[in-house]
C-alpha cells in the first residue's frame, strides 16, 4: 500500500508543478495613454446652396496617430465619432459620425510598439444634420479614440474656421 501511494503522489505532485509553473505571466494592461495623435488638417464645412441634403455638413480628418510604448501593441482601435465645440465659449453644438477613407490611409486599428500610422476620416452623412451649421465661427472638434475594451483617450484638434458655401 505504501508503495502504491508512492506510486500516486509523485506524479501528481510533478503535475502539480507543471500546471503552476506553465501558467501564463500577466502583462500589465496598456492603457491609451500611450497615444500620440497629432492631427495634420482639419475642415468643417456645410454646403447650403440650393440643392441641400438633409446633413450638409461635411468634415474631413488628416492625422497622424502613434504608440509610443515600446514594448506592447494596441490592437482594436477605433475613432468614431467627434464633438464639435464653439472656440470662443466652448458650448457643445453637436457630434458627428466618422468613418475612415480606406483607400487613402494606412490606418487598420492596431499599432505595433512604435508605430505611427497616417489617418482619414470623413464626416458619415446622416438622415438629419446634427446641428445648425455656425457660418464663420471658428469651431474645434472633440476626437474620441477607443479600444475593444472600451477604454477612451480624448484629443482635441486647434479652432477652425467654420465655412458655409451657398
Amino acid at each position: 500500500m505504501h508503495d502504491l501511494l508512492k506510486w500516486f503522489c509523485i506524479p501528481a505532485l510533478l503535475l502539480l508543478f507543471l500546471i503552476t509553473s506553465c501558467e501564463e505571466e500577466s502583462s500589465p494592461a496598456i492603457g491609451l495613454e500611450d497615444l500620440e495623435l497629432r492631427f495634420l488638417s482639419v475642415s468643417i464645412w456645410a454646403n447650403l446652396g440650393p440643392v441641400v441634403s438633409p446633413d450638409p455638413i461635411l468634415c474631413h480628418v488628416d492625422m497622424e496617430i502613434q504608440n509610443t510604448n515600446s514594448d506592447q501593441a494596441l490592437t482594436g482601435l477605433y475613432i468614431p465619432d467627434a464633438a464639435v465645440y464653439i472656440d470662443s465659449s466652448g458650448e457643445l453644438l453637436g457630434e458627428i459620425l466618422l468613418t475612415t477613407y480606406w483607400d487613402a490611409t494606412d490606418w487598420d486599428g492596431h499599432l505595433e510598439p512604435g508605430e505611427l500610422d497616417t489617418v482619414r476620416l470623413m464626416k458619415v452623412e446622416m438622415e438629419e444634420r446634427p446641428f445648425d451649421p455656425p457660418c464663420d465661427v471658428a469651431v474645434y472638434l472633440e476626437l474620441w479614440v477607443k479600444d475593444q475594451s472600451d477604454r477612451s483617450q480624448a484629443f482635441t484638434s486647434e479652432s477652425h474656421q467654420f465655412i458655409c458655401a451657398y
